[in-house]
């Protein structure tokens, strides 16, 4: 039995669109210059998985965070083979770039987005499997993700 928004269902709830998620700011300043372990805990009594995305800690807390793009994206496949794609919620207000960065920084790919674009697939047939990741950066701001190449 799940309970969204008071309602009882027995369906098995998964979220479908942005609406669905929430968001949590828990102030932890309190512990700053203490070393800091994060658990979650889900009970459920046999009911819908728990589902969390975009975890982030910030120092001063997420308004004080400029570098971080307000822009809500997702990428798939992931793991990818030959091809990634991006979808983001509305289109972008400016020009970005998408980079392709191993672990070390190095980057092996860059694509200029323009202004109003809404979806983007990069081709990757030319990197090899393993760990990477897709930074989306415009100037008001930048996403980091892990993209897991097959």
């Amino acid at each position: 039995m799940v309970t969204v928004d008071g309602n009882a269902s027995s369906n098995e709830f998964v979220p479908e669109t942005a609406a669905d998620w929430d968001t949590i700011n828990m102030d932890i300043s309190s512990l700053a210059g203490e070393e800091v372990m994060l658990k979650f805990e889900a009970f459920n009594d046999n009911g819908s998985s728990i589902y969390l995305d975009n975890i982030r800690v910030y120092e001063g807390g997420p308004e004080s965070v400029e570098s971080v793009m307000a822009m809500e994206f997702t990428m798939f496949p992931n793991p990818a083979k030959d091809m990634v794609s991006l979808i983001f919620n509305q289109p972008l207000d400016e020009n970005s770039h998408i980079s392709v960065l191993s672990l070390q920084g190095t980057c092996l790919r860059t694509v200029l987005l323009k202004k109003g674009e809404r979806k983007y697939s990069m081709g990757l047939p030319d990197i090899a499997a393993g760990v990477y990741l897709m930074e989306i950066k415009s100037s008001s701001g930048r996403d980091v993700r892990k993209l897991i190449i097959k």
